[in-house]
């Protein structure tokens, strides 16, 4: 029986809450069951690649965590990303990301992925959400 293949995305993969959240759900899972993968925005802050079982596949797009604030980042990264959705061909994609992140991810995947599951967790503090009053943290909203 063929593994079901399952995608988690996140921007970096250092130490921190949204880190040990997908790294417990991607150790967690049985590798004769399921083909995990690890998708990671950045390569420059990976220190919880090295708490990962082995089995799990790690892929990292060439970018390090300042990129991630440029719009350059959008038009750079969204072939590299098209190229590993098309490649892995997941069942499930979990994404765990800050917002506008989260966008560019979910947008690529609209356009890319057909009867994907997609789970998703947002990762933000909530701060925001008390005072909304800039057109950014409306955009923010909007799109979390």
């Amino acid at each position: 029986m063929p593994k079901i293949k399952i995608l988690y995305i996140l921007d970096t993969f250092d130490t921190g809450g949204k880190e040990n959240v997908v790294l417990n759900l991607c150790n967690g899972l049985d590798t004769s069951v399921y083909e995990v993968n690890l998708l990671v925005l950045t390569n420059d802050r990976l220190s919880s690649t090295n708490s990962l079982n082995p089995d799990i596949n790690v892929i990292t797009l060439p970018f390090d965590q300042y990129d991630l604030k440029k719009l350059t980042f959008f038009f750079k990264g969204a072939s590299k990303f098209m190229e590993i959705l098309e490649d892995i061909n997941p069942s499930i994609i979990h994404t765990h990301l800050f917002f506008y992140h989260l966008f560019f991810v979910s947008m690529f995947m609209f356009l890319k992925t057909k009867n994907v599951i997609h789970c998703r967790t947002v990762h933000t503090s909530g701060l925001f959400y008390s005072n909304q009053k800039r057109f950014v943290d409306k955009f923010r909203l909007f799109v979390e």
